[in-house]
């Protein structure tokens, strides 16, 4: 929706725009209204910190209990040459050859059949990614089978096969200028990726990755670094239909990709396609953390006064993302820097952007529209503007000279 210098009325709710636009966005900030107030941890089943003992043949699920096989090499391959991988407190890393395919010299994790098996998933974790730099078709993960079909762990003697049904994250796809990619597959030959144009994941660096599915008609599939969406596509396929009895991290469905050569640091699993504030909230707690639960919080002064000072909200610190902003007291908050995207409900006060700023809520929900003698204002002025998924107004509310963007 855009609106310039005009106004929305709603039983004495007024939107008022100054010098900006209202405008839809798919900045990576904005997010569906419906599902914004979920935990960010919503749907977790399976998470792996990778803090096990070094040694440990184990790699351990905290939350569902499905423990995955470190393949070691060494112990099946040529120990000569080969190289064990190791836990260092914090990572597991593979150390497998450089651009090396043979699966008796290189080391991956095996975890259990199907437990990815949803219509909508998310997959994320932290990754240091060795290169080099311009190898194609590594995998972090991929999940699915292959012409071979279910390998178990040890097993050297497999060659040849390729994938069939499957999904996964690659730091380096050989596709869209060498991207930092992603895909989904099945056996009948139907795929659809999400890609990084250009941009691969960036050798010896740890970033955060994540990738969302969601299956069937009308799905998606979306990409992420560092919390941040980089590539997108439609997809009717579902993760919920695909064999999945090769889970590996660290190694490909296709006998002829080489080995993953780097570490990781978490690797999470949902049954829920998480919202881009949900991962842009998980990538900013870090690898160690699960990000703090929405909450609501109260605009608790008159003003106008600074949004982004902490002692003007109810609980004393800025809205998190993900949360509830609650304006009811007639107050204003002038907004003149970043903010984290929140669910905006404007019942009685004042909004006002200012200084050039972009400011990019959830949601806004001008309420409650019944109440009389309240209320409601978003300005932006000065070349600001306000960037909304999604906008709700109440009761009888109308707009006028609005236009779709």
């Amino acid at each position: 929706m855009s609106m310039s210098g005009k106004t929305a009325r709603a039983r004495g709710l007024r939107l008022s725009h100054g010098c900006g636009r209202w405008s839809k966005s798919a900045v990576a900030a904005a997010a569906a209204a419906a599902v914004a107030g979920q935990p960010a941890w919503a749907g977790l089943t399976h998470r792996y910190s990778f803090n096990d003992a070094p040694g440990s043949t184990t790699a351990l699920d905290s939350v569902g209990g499905a423990n995955g096989v470190v393949v070691d090499s060494t112990t099946i391959g040529n120990p000569l040459v080969a190289i064990p991988p190791t836990f260092d407190g914090s990572r597991f890393n593979f150390n497998n050859l450089v651009n090396s395919t043979t699966i008796s010299l290189n080391n991956y994790i095996d975890l259990p059949n199907n437990i990815a098996k949803t219509t909508n998933v998310t997959v994320e974790g932290w990754a240091t990614w060795g290169g080099p730099a311009g190898t194609n078709w590594q995998r972090i993960f991929d999940f699915g089978t292959n012409t071979g079909g279910e390998e178990q762990p040890g097993n050297t003697t497999t060659t040849g096969f390729g994938g069939t049904d499957y999904f996964f994250v690659a730091p380096r796809a050989d596709r869209s200028g060498g991207a930092f990619g992603s895909e989904i597959h099945n056996a009948a030959g139907a795929s659809n990726s999400a890609d990084q144009s250009g941009v691969d994941f960036g050798v010896g660096t740890q970033h955060h990755f994540a990738l969302t599915i969601k299956g069937g008609a009308g799905g998606s599939l979306t990409l992420y670094k560092d919390g941040v969406q980089v590539g997108a596509s439609g997809t009717t396929l579902d993760p919920a239909t695909l064999t999945q009895v090769n889970m590996w991290l660290g190694r490909s469905n296709y006998a002829g990709d080489p080995f993953f050569n780097g570490s990781l640091n978490e690797f999470r699993i949902y049954d829920t396609a998480l919202t881009n504030v949900q991962v842009a909230a998980s990538y900013g707690a870090g690898p160690d953390n699960l990000p703090a639960a929405p909450t609501s919080q109260t605009w608790a002064v008159a003003g106008p006064a600074d949004y982004n000072t902490g002692s003007n909200w109810s609980n004393g610190i800025v809205p998190n993302a993900g949360d509830t902003a609650v304006f009811a007291n007639g107050g204003t908050a002038t907004v003149a820097g970043p903010t984290n995207p929140v669910v905006l409900q404007m019942q009685n006060g004042t909004v006002a952007v200012t200084g050039g700023t972009t400011y990019t809520p959830v949601s806004i929900d001008l309420a409650p529209a019944s109440v009389a003698g309240r209320t409601a204002a978003l300005s932006a002025t000065g070349g600001s503007t306000i960037q909304v998924a999604a906008l709700t107004l109440d009761g009888a509310a109308t707009t006028t000279g609005t236009s779709a963007k």
